[in-house]
């Protein structure tokens, strides 16, 4: 039980790490915060699966593989954001300037890890993105064929 305990403890605070823990769940509570307040509450009504659904994939790799941190969420969130404007918001001219803001500062934080993280990092961190991409085109897609 301790080992799980330990695990959990090095993962959610990237092994003692405090810039990177204070910057990861900073970014996170930025990426989830139009979630709350904006249009997408409405628009995107089961956005709380994709962050749940992340949680557990990020979980998952914690315990299987030994990775630290919560980017994993963030990104997977990142993601939703970017196919709500591409979809939804660009079809119709028009642009939400908090979303788009906070996609920036998401994506300001991936840029940095791209430089000094190891590669795998900038992997994952892409991978989450186009995994929630993908995954709300193929729904969307049943959905526009459905009507």
């Amino acid at each position: 039980m301790n080992n799980i305990f330990t695990i959990l403890y090095r993962a959610l605070t990237y092994g003692e790490n405090w810039w990177f823990t204070v910057l990861n769940y900073v970014v996170l509570l930025v990426v989830l915060i139009p979630f709350w307040t904006t249009k997408l509450k409405i628009t995107v009504k089961k956005w709380w699966v994709v962050l749940l659904v992340s949680f557990v994939i990020q979980a998952v790799f914690w315990f299987v593989l030994r990775v630290q941190g919560i980017s994993i969420i963030w990104n997977a969130m990142l993601g939703l954001l970017l196919f709500y404007i591409f979809r939804f918001r660009l079809k119709r001219n028009k642009t939400d300037y908090p979303i788009v803001f906070t996609i920036c500062i998401a994506l300001a934080a991936d840029v940095y890890f791209a430089f000094i993280a190891p590669l795998i990092t900038t992997i994952a961190h892409i991978s989450a993105i186009l995994l929630v991409i993908v995954c709300a085109l193929i729904i969307i897609g049943k959905k526009d064929k459905q009507q």
